[in-house]
């Protein structure tokens, strides 16, 4: 089952990429996949207002983590702000 997210903000802390927005349709847990340009990423962590979640709902506002990523799929990612994304 795929989950559709609303981008809000990308957010770059130390080696951490951070995406926040809300989850519009269905189950988000960490290890579930999206495909950025020609590469997988893969959800490392999901936060809502500082606590760590095993997954998350339809209509839950989340920070999703993930690590590695470099300058050009930051690049990739401005676009997408206020746009909807698919994770599977």
């Amino acid at each position: 089952m795929s989950v559709i997210f609303h981008l809000e903000a990308v957010f770059t802390i130390g080696p951490h990429t951070i995406l926040t927005g809300t989850i519009k349709e269905g189950v988000l847990k960490p290890k579930m996949k999206f495909n950025l340009d020609k590469k997988v990423l893969e959800v490392e962590k999901i936060e809502s207002y500082g606590k760590a979640l095993a997954s998350a709902i339809s209509g839950s506002k989340i920070g999703i983590s993930f690590t590695n990523l470099s300058s050009s799929d930051l690049s990739s990612l401005k676009p997408l702000i206020r746009k909807d994304i698919a994770f599977y």
